[in-house]
């Protein structure tokens, strides 16, 4: 949102390093229930009144197991693997604060961004044990994203596997 010049719903940030000294200054500087820590999948989650906060590691796809929620993830320092847990290539933006240069590691990112075009980069690891896919993609298009024939594809092949009906 912010890089199409609007308002945020959320703010997203990558860490390259392990989430335990963040988690501590968190602690000191917000509210017990403002706060949330997932170690295992190394993210911190900050509720605040006007957006919320993910503070996440940089991860390896390849470190992805069996279920997404157990398994252990080691911090790295690579966009280029770290990329491929992000779902669409409009979402794996970072901002490079040494180089104080916004990085896209997505051949054509830039636009699909201008397009308004919704193209899956999910590594196929992530891809396996994540359920949220089809939720993600229906969101995108109710905000005016076109989905990709690739991203139809996964849809429609997912669907009655990822979205549950309530009566």
């Amino acid at each position: 949102e912010w890089l199409q010049g609007n308002s945020a719903n959320d703010i997203d940030m990558v860490i390259d390093s392990s989430v335990e000294p963040v988690w501590e200054v968190c602690q000191r500087l917000f509210k017990p229930e403002q706060l949330t820590l997932f170690d295992s999948v190394g993210l911190v989650k900050i509720d605040g009144d006007l957006a919320g906060v993910d503070i996440n590691i940089m991860r390896d796809v390849d470190d992805i197991g069996e279920i997404w929620e157990t398994s252990q993830f080691t911090p790295i320092n690579c966009i280029k693997k770290d990329h491929l847990n992000r779902d669409f290539s409009i979402n794996c933006y970072y901002y490079n604060y040494r180089t104080k240069q916004i990085e896209n590691p997505v051949e054509g990112a830039d636009d699909d961004l201008q397009n308004k075009s919704l193209r899956l980069i999910t590594g196929k690891a992530k891809m396996d044990v994540d359920q949220r896919i089809c939720i993600r993609i229906l969101k995108f298009m109710a905000q005016g994203y076109q989905a990709t024939n690739d991203t139809l594809k996964v849809l429609e092949q997912r669907f009655d596997s990822d979205v549950i009906e309530y009566d």
